[in-house]
């Protein structure tokens, strides 16, 4: 049987409730060229059975591994993969209508194509948790010393840019980030803007468990990354940069000081290792800075003066600037004015 042109990796674990969705979602592509691999990840329901039932022959279902979790199925499923892109869908999630069609087309001058992600609830109706973001290619990897901005569900890779690499099994649930942020560094990757896949969200998903078991993975995903730019974190820095990974309004004066040390303390590192771009890492540090300041916002005006004082308030990019200006963080207008005073870049 002649190899498939891309090979979808599909993790299944007591997923019975929705498999044959996702499969289905799939299965009704415009672009057929695929093979299927579903990866039984010691399902205790009746999902693996769901699959057999589909007779299609692009599906494989590989069973009698105990549960190691979804890093764990993915490298069974790349062991033997035979497209030439791998793809990857979660067995709760849907493949958007058309997206596969969409994503081996715009592969041309990529190795790694992500897309964005809509939310739906268990019953499959949109939950407007959304996941669309317009991030440039030369900023994702930077921006992924802060967060996971490549979603997996209906990422394409080019199969040769796995060759060597694995899933760390030891950092469930969150070793896809971790896989991609050690790629997007080297590979050329990027965004398609457009949804090529729904997210479903119930109390067994991915994002539930990894919401409450995923602190110390990130933790090590974060000290990895922070070693390939050159720091050495130390606890109180690491514990600091993942608070600034995901900031909630009520940040005290302290805080915002150490963020202002640390961030630049990255922008020295970076331009000693040449590891990110040094305009689209500054932008991504002015963005943070941002996101400090407006989480301060009870500190009053002392916060402002310190975010236009800094050399982080020159880097924020134009387009960032633009659509902070569309949230609801102005307290007035003489925060307006303090806003449009802030150098440009």
């Amino acid at each position: 049987m002649p190899a498939p042109g891309v090979s979808i990796i599909m993790p299944l674990y007591n997923s019975a409730a929705y498999v044959r969705h996702a499969v289905d979602s799939l299965l009704g592509q415009s672009y057929g060229d695929f093979e299927l691999l579903v990866i039984d990840d010691g399902s205790t329901d009746d999902g693996p059975d769901r699959v057999r039932a589909v007779s299609d022959e692009r599906i494989r279902l590989l069973t009698g591994h105990p549960n190691g979790g979804p890093g764990a199925a993915r490298n069974r499923g790349l062991a033997v993969a035979r497209g030439a892109f791998v793809g990857f869908l979660d067995s709760d999630d849907l493949a958007a209508p058309g997206a596969l069609a969409d994503l081996v087309e715009s592969m041309r001058g990529s190795e790694i194509l992500s897309g964005w992600h809509e939310g739906i609830d268990e019953t499959g109706r949109l939950n407007g948790i959304d996941f669309k973001t317009g991030i440039p290619a030369e900023k994702l990897a930077p921006t992924m010393l802060f967060r996971n901005c490549m979603p997996t569900s209906m990422l394409l890779i080019k199969r040769e840019c796995l060759e060597g690499q694995k899933f760390d099994e030891d950092l469930e649930p969150v070793s896809d980030y971790d896989m991609w942020a050690r790629l997007v560094v080297s590979r050329k990757a990027r965004q398609l803007p457009q949804v090529v896949a729904r997210y479903r969200s119930h109390p067994q998903s991915i994002s539930h468990l990894r919401n409450a078991t995923a602190a110390d993975g990130l933790a090590r995903i974060f000290r990895r990354q922070l070693a390939r730019l050159g720091v050495e974190a130390d606890a109180e820095e690491l514990a600091l940069h993942a608070r600034l990974c995901s900031l909630t309004f009520g940040t005290p004066k302290a805080t915002v000081l150490a963020a202002e040390r640390w961030l630049l303390k990255l922008d020295a590192a970076n331009a000693n290792a040449g590891h990110y771009p040094v305009r689209a890492f500054r932008e991504i540090l002015g963005e943070r800075w941002y996101g400090v300041c407006h989480s301060a916002g009870g500190n009053g005006f002392w916060t402002w003066g310190q975010y236009l004082g800094s050399p982080l308030s020159k880097w924020i990019s134009l387009t960032a600037k633009e659509r902070y200006r569309l949230l609801r963080l102005s307290a007035g207008g003489a925060f307006r004015n303090l806003f449009a005073a802030s150098p440009q870049p």
